[in-house]
């Protein structure tokens, strides 16, 4: 009867429902508690990790996804793989003409002398990865986006060198192939740490050991299906004049357009010199501050960010400092505050104590750009209800901080 439907309905209603869901598996499983007590399975569970789909997403998706990685992940990864299948066959062709500049294929070329043309290539590749990691420092974690440009247009660029060298006359393939090693060497070290701060920015759940894993999974896979597609590729173009060179400004227009694309949809929560400046910015002209979608969206990943309206130096020497300047630091040391703000002109220069966190740090810099017509406080609060992350000094300084005992 109707009455003892309704009550069958009451009854499943009262039991208690439980959702699972495998960490591979997008689809929860159901469970109901019985008058027993028991936990009963009221839909059918996925297959994990069975079937093609399911293979692919255990293979070359962290584990967790979507879950455990940033909104970006997806759309970033996407043109992450179209620009290293772009790179791979351009790389098989830079090497097809590296290896007929050192005389491979030419009866009157020595061992010898190929070997020593390489062995100077790596080494002046060395000495530029060396030179080259010291002068960029944190600037690699904070301004991510344009390294990555950085190091993909010169990857193209040192390429392009590496094709001519085996139509330059013999006494310039040595020099030819060291800058190229340079190039290239500029071309690991921003590729690399950039990758790892991509990296750190998706990890959401503390996983950057597992989402580098399968970045790499990732990359084999891309590199396998290039390798397969040069095999075919090679003995076609090789035969025929400056079909190579066109060939590869091709891929290297997929290749700068899809790094592109990638680095354009990371929406990065931190606050570094462009995106500050930006919202600073907008600030002063409407009242408002931009969200971090929007000020992701209008940050420029090709060239370096321009200077702001005012220049704002952090963390200064106090041998920079005038005589009535040094009264003002007395106060600040004697009242334990974060920074010293000193304004000279149109420049401001802020002097940072051991007792300032990043936000201090964010506060001070944030004062001197607007001026004293503005509640930096104020400021930063919205700033944090804006969603943009001030735990994290995302700001280059000169690295000098006073130190203060309390």
């Amino acid at each position: 009867s109707l009455l003892q439907e309704l009550q069958i309905v009451w009854k499943y209603f009262k039991m208690v429902n439980f959702k699972e869901r495998h960490s591979t598996d997008s689809v929860p499983v159901s469970y109901v508690k019985d008058q027993e007590g028991s936990l009963k399975r009221i839909s059918a569970p996925p297959r994990h990790g069975q079937g093609v789909l399911g293979l692919v997403r255990q293979v070359l998706l962290p584990e967790g996804y979507p879950d455990s990685v940033s909104r970006d992940y997806l759309e970033y990864q996407t043109w992450d793989t179209m620009q290293a299948f772009a790179s791979s066959i351009s790389g098989s062709l830079a090497t097809a003409a590296v290896l007929q500049g050192v005389g491979v294929g030419d009866s009157e070329a020595t061992a010898l002398a190929a070997t020593f043309t390489w062995i100077l290539k790596d080494g002046a590749g060395m000495i530029g990865r060396i030179v080259f990691a010291a002068y960029s420092g944190t600037s690699l974690d904070f301004d991510c986006k344009r390294w990555r440009m950085f190091a993909d247009v010169l990857n193209d660029g040192v390429m392009m060198v590496e094709l001519l060298a085996g139509v330059l006359p013999k006494q310039m393939v040595m020099p030819t192939l060291c800058m190229a090693g340079v190039g290239r060497s500029l071309v690991g070290v921003a590729g690399g740490a950039t990758k790892a701060a991509v990296a750190q920015h998706q990890a959401k759940r503390q996983n950057m050991a597992d989402l580098a894993a399968k970045d790499g999974s990732q990359e084999t896979v891309v590199n396998l299906l290039a390798l397969c597609v040069n095999l075919l590729l090679l003995p076609l173009v090789s035969s025929t004049p400056h079909l190579p060179f066109l060939l590869f400004l091709v891929l290297a227009s997929l290749h700068i357009y899809s790094n592109y694309r990638a680095v354009s949809c990371l929406v990065m929560s931190t606050l570094n010199l462009a995106r500050l400046n930006m919202v600073l910015d907008k600030f002063k002209e409407t009242g408002m501050l931009g969200s971090v979608l929007e000020i992701n969206q209008s940050e420029t990943v090709m060239w370096p960010a321009g200077a702001g309206a005012v220049k704002v130096d952090l963390g200064i020497s106090l041998q920079g400092l005038h005589r009535e300047e040094v009264d003002r630091l007395e106060q600040v040391v004697d009242k334990e505050e974060p920074y010293l703000l000193v304004k000279r002109g149109k420049d401001v220069k802020l002097v940072i104590t051991s007792l300032a966190t990043p936000r201090d740090v964010y506060r001070g810099y944030i004062e001197g750009y607007l001026g004293a017509a503005h509640d930096a406080v104020a400021v930063v609060s919205r700033l944090d209800d804006a969603g943009w992350d001030l735990s994290t000094l995302a700001l280059t300084t000169q690295g000098f901080v006073l130190q203060v005992e309390q």
